[in-house]
């Protein structure tokens, strides 16, 4: 992976405090869409419940979440493209909830389409390159059952990642947050600093009672002649 591509977050990190909640409304949802009956049912609801974790998390890092919910083009869409582009979280979490998201348009958008099968077939192959991509299961599956294996795995990887995107606000929000990285900086400048005094100036200029001192990125230090 190249570092531009590294995100912040490479592992999940345990809510401990919530588990029994975000365990029971998990289940509760994933309960919701196996009882749905037809695919119609099952995409729609999946790409409500995908996109309501989203929200979630989007609330976390962007402090006025509310302003860009009141506006008519903050689509499902423009958020996953915000997530993505914010590198939180892994990538493949993110190809599966779009994923979803497109199956969702699929059937929002076409009222003949019935089926699964019968999406586009670019989709679907996007569908079953990442069930075998991201599940471990080797045996062959019907695509709805491939479907429901994607948004499971990307809502609840989602939701685990909630907690990594918490303590950041609570990090950020801290008011020691910006004296630390006051503190960092001018550690940064002294070993510059340093660094330039070790290796010399370039160029020493007297004038008058004084030298100046010449360093590269056009430095320079003033002093008095000894």
């Amino acid at each position: 992976m190249e570092k531009s591509d590294k995100p912040v977050f490479t592992s999940s990190m345990f809510d401990f405090e919530n588990v029994d909640t975000n365990n029971n409304k998990t289940e509760e949802l994933f309960n919701r869409i196996a009882n749905s009956g037809d695919d119609r049912s099952k995409v729609i609801l999946a790409g409500i419940i995908v996109e309501y974790y989203f929200d979630r998390i989007l609330k976390l890092i962007l402090v006025d979440f509310k302003a860009l919910t009141d506006r008519s083009d903050f689509t499902f869409s423009l958020k996953i493209a915000i997530l993505k582009s914010l590198r939180l979280i892994p990538n493949n979490i993110i190809f599966m909830c779009d994923c979803v998201r497109k199956v969702r348009n699929e059937f929002a958008h076409n009222l003949e389409i019935d089926s699964i099968e019968n999406i586009d077939k670019k989709i679907k192959t996007r569908i079953h390159q990442l069930y075998i991509e991201n599940s471990n299961q080797k045996e062959d599956i019907s695509l709805i059952k491939e479907f429901e294996s994607i948004y499971r795995l990307g809502s609840g990887n989602l939701r685990t990642y909630e907690q990594n995107v918490k303590l950041l606000r609570e990090k950020i929000d801290d008011p020691n947050f910006e004296k630390e990285l006051q503190n960092i900086n001018q550690k940064r400048i002294f070993d510059f600093h340093e660094a330039l005094i070790k290796n010399g100036p370039i160029k020493i200029i007297e004038r008058g009672n004084e030298i100046e001192e010449i360093y590269p990125k056009n430095l320079s230090i003033i002093k008095k002649k000894k």
